[in-house]
Order: structure tokens, then C-alpha cells, then sequence
């Protein structure tokens, strides 16, 4: 698979949680991309794989989760999952083989959110110099 460190993709993550997600990848010059369909998803991630997968808050994500963490092609791609409140569901996947990279307490503009991205993007992910401007 080809290395792809330009973007951010998102699956299921709501307008305000994207825009806050946006305002953060610009200042690391990351594209935030979305799919709208679940199906298309590991389409988009074989053609171009992103830096991070964020998934909205959904049954479907842990899922989908599962799928790509078992998938050899994809199981290497930090996978972060946005939950309002902690569900039995979402609690019990915390502790699965298949588990995301990062799990996170919407809304996503929260400083713990931005120290995960920071945590899976890596430094060479184009964030800017501690003191520089921004």
C-alpha cells in the first residue's frame, strides 16, 4: 500500500466535529477528507491511504473498526473513534484485539482530542514549531 501522509479521512463524524478537525489538520497542512458510505470506505483507504481514520459515534464504527484492524492491508492505519459517553459496547471494544488507536469524548475541538491526533500523526506530520506562530 502506498504511504500517504497528506490528509485526514473521517467516516460518520458530525459537521461541528469535522469543522473543529479541519481548523486543527490546517495548522499540521493535512487535508481533511470524508466518506459518506461505509462500503466505499476501504476503496478510498487502498487508493490513497490517509494518516488517521477518525469514526463518528456508532455501533457501525466499532465495526468497522474490526474490519480494517483485521485486514492486513489496512491493520497498520491509526484508527480514532469519537464517542459521546461511554457505551458497554464501546467500553468492551477498548479491551478488543481489534481495538481503535484512540477513543475520544466528542466534541472533537477538546484539548485531549488534539493530543491524540498529535500522539498518531508523529512529528514529521507538519505541525508547527513550539513558539511559532500560528
Amino acid at each position: 500500500m502506498p504511504v500517504t501522509r497528506d490528509y485526514v479521512l473521517t467516516l460518520g463524524v458530525q459537521p461541528a466535529d469535522a469543522s473543529a478537525l479541519g481548523e486543527q489538520l490546517s495548522a499540521r497542512a493535512l487535508e481533511l477528507r470524508a466518506c459518506a458510505d461505509p462500503d466505499q470506505l476501504t476503496s478510498m483507504i487502498r487508493e490513497a491511504p490517509p494518516r488517521v481514520i477518525v469514526l463518528g459515534d456508532s455501533e457501525e464504527a466499532l465495526a468497522l473498526c474490526d474490519r480494517l484492524k483485521l485486514d492486513p492491508d489496512t491493520a497498520g492505519l491509526p484508527i480514532v473513534i469519537g464517542a459521546e459517553r461511554g457505551s458497554p459496547e464501546l467500553l468492551a471494544h477498548c479491551f478488543a484485539p481489534t481495538r481503535a488507536d484512540a477513543y475520544v469524548e466528542l466534541p472533537l475541538g477538546s484539548g485531549f482530542f488534539a493530543a491524540q491526533l498529535a500522539r498518531l500523526l508523529g512529528s514529521d506530520a507538519g505541525a508547527p514549531e513550539p513558539g511559532a506562530p500560528e
